[in-house]
């Protein structure tokens, strides 16, 4: 076992030693137990410095130092924004954004922004953070050009699309099939999230690349709790997909 505590004094719950290859290994074990950046920890035994790839096989007491924010490499915290916001660490993404990450930092691969990962997870604290850090909340990603009040909508979190309407985010913006975030949230049944979507004048006439509304989406899924919204907030029943079909005959 490792005994740990901060150069503050204050004692941290000893860790098991068993899995852990080297130092790097203790640090990614102290970010997921406690939120502490990477890129921001020293580890010290006896008074000196341990280097990432040192083994601790012979190391029984351990001094963890916190760096200042100022002293970390933009390109380290940025990279740790996104692993902060995995783990639900909200205090250590704000340490991060305060040491310089990137607010608009995207994953490799799928192209998603902080903002659009934080979103579809429904972690809120994690998303008013990021806002409140100028996060562009209508850039999109690469594989589906999705925003993140798209994969709000989609997942039916209500909280965050509450925060990025509020933020101004654009409503009317369509992804590569088309869909709004007024479609997403129709088709996915998401009858609170369409309520505010239509509190906020989301149009209710664009059409995806189906030439389906959000009317038609949700008819077709069977969700008549959100088409009745729709309905009462004067959607039209007369636009035709691609198939010709009507919201009518979609619900049938």
């Amino acid at each position: 076992m490792l005994r740990l505590w901060k150069i503050s004094g204050e004692e941290l719950p000893n860790i098991d030693k068993e899995g852990l290859e080297n130092v790097k290994g203790l640090k990614l074990r102290l970010r997921a137990l406690h939120g502490f950046p990477v890129c921001l920890q020293q580890l010290l035994c006896d008074g000196r410095r341990l280097e990432n790839s040192a083994s601790l096989d012979l190391v029984k007491d351990v001094q963890l130092v916190l760096l200042p924010v100022s002293g970390a490499p933009r390109l380290q915290v940025s990279d740790e924004l996104l692993d902060a916001l995995s783990y639900g660490h909200t205090e250590a993404a704000r340490l991060l954004l305060r040491a310089g990450a990137d607010q608009d930092m995207r994953i490799p691969g799928n192209g998603q922004t902080a903002l659009m990962f934080a979103s579809e997870e429904g972690q809120v604290d994690a998303v008013r953070l990021l806002l409140e850090a100028g996060a562009d909340q209508d850039l999109c990603d690469v594989l589906e050009d999705s925003t993140a009040l798209m994969f709000a909508c989609e997942e039916g979190h209500v909280d965050v699309v509450q925060l990025l309407l509020e933020a101004r985010a654009e409503m009317h913006l369509q992804n590569r099939s088309g869909r709004t975030a007024l479609i997403l949230a129709s088709e996915g049944g998401h009858a609170e999230v369409v309520g505010l979507l239509l509190e906020a004048k989301a149009s209710m006439s664009l059409q995806d690349g189906c030439s389906c509304t959000a009317l038609m989406r949700a008819c077709e899924k069977g969700h008549a709790n959100v088409a009745s919204l729709l309905l009462e907030a004067g959607a039209s029943t007369e636009f035709r997909n691609t198939s010709g079909r009507t919201a009518l005959l979609l619900a049938c």
